[in-house]
């Protein structure tokens, strides 16, 4: 009876120190790899930021010049 309870503690101490293994890769890998992943997120902001910048000036543009064309095919003065 001695040897079963011997293995099942010695199988315990295993997954013990296995679970501790794991908490400290865990813990190593987000210590590093987060604030990697966290920059790239941040570069990928500012360009989506910077696009989105260039998309609403374009719109912008672009409606200003329907507008003129629109102003100039009616038949009442422009003002200017």
């Amino acid at each position: 009876m001695r040897t079963l309870e011997d293995a099942i503690l010695s199988e315990t101490q295993i997954l013990a120190d296995n679970i501790t293994k794991l908490q400290n890769l865990v813990a190593k890998t987000n210590q590093d790899e987060v604030h990697q992943l966290i920059e790239k997120v941040r570069r990928v902001e500012e360009k989506m930021s910077l696009i989105s910048t260039f998309f609403q000036t374009s719109l912008y543009s672009n409606n200003m010049l329907q507008q003129d064309d629109q102003e100039e095919n009616t038949n009442r003065p422009a003002f200017r």
